[in-house]
């Protein structure tokens, strides 16, 4: 939201979901597209209450951590030192254990708690096979409080198995924007073998013209790592726990063409 203006007709969509009505929501915006707007707005309209945030990462729970001090917001991610925070930003493995589900419910019996909003939603089901604190993601439904589940991916068969197991009594508001874009090539693939990934990329760049560039996705930090080191000059990292500089310039030297993939 800028100068006053929302970012897209998704953007406007949910915050009015969540600040004017009563249903769950399943928010897919693509990353830049201003999500945590959402839950930073909740904060100052709904101000008389403590909202949760809970984030897969420590950098990425840090990072909301600065952003929302940045925006004047009051936070904490520190459940020992709770003062009535608009805002209580949990890594995954924090907001499921048994102390911050009782510590939780404790607001909740004093109508202290509002909202809970899930970041990156999808981590439930592509990370559960090694995160088992993702499976307990659920525990959150019965502190009985709307829950909005933000990602920038889901595809529909990940959306509705995060769905049935939420909310398998009733239908939450649904809201995607498209991530497609007219001058991006999508392909998807399923190889095994990082060698064999390795060079289908390697091809894909020397086939490409000029202008062409590649973005990859991975599942884990080491096959990304390993990657980029074996790329070398063709190849940047854009992850998470970089700083915002770090980020900023990755992404220009991609725009660039310095390099073909990031």
């Amino acid at each position: 939201c800028q100068s006053g203006q929302f970012r897209s007709k998704e953007q406007h969509d949910a915050c009015k979901a969540v600040l004017f009505a009563e249903n769950n929501v399943f928010l897919v915006l693509p990353t830049g597209e201003g999500k945590s707007i959402v839950f930073f707005m909740d904060c100052v309209v709904n101000s008389s209450v403590t909202h949760l945030l809970v984030t897969p990462t420590i950098a990425l729970k840090n990072d909301m951590v600065r952003r929302a001090r940045e925006h004047n917001i009051r936070v904490t991610d520190e459940i020992d030192e709770y003062q009535g925070q608009n805002l209580l930003i949990l890594v995954t493995d924090t907001a499921v254990s048994w102390g911050t589900i009782n510590f939780l419910m404790e607001l909740s019996s004093r109508n202290l708690l509002g909202d809970i909003f899930i970041d990156e939603a999808h981590t439930y089901v592509t990370d559960s096979n090694y995160r088992e604190s993702m499976k307990m993601l659920t525990r959150l439904v019965r502190l009985e409080r709307k829950i909005i589940l933000m990602t920038a991916t889901a595809p529909s068969h990940i959306a509705t198995l995060i769905c049935n197991d939420f909310f398998p009594c009733s239908t939450p508001t649904f809201i995607r924007a498209s991530t497609n874009r007219p001058s991006i090539v999508y392909t998807s693939g399923y190889q095994t073998r990082a060698q064999d990934i390795l060079d289908s990329i390697r091809q894909k760049i020397r086939d490409y013209a000029d202008e062409d560039r590649m973005s990859v996705d991975f599942a884990t930090k080491r096959n990304m790592e390993f990657l980029a080191n074996a790329l070398g000059r063709e190849a940047r990292v854009h992850t998470s726990e970089q700083s915002d500089s770090e980020k900023a310039e990755a992404n220009a030297d991609w725009r660039r063409g310095t390099v073909k993939c990031i």
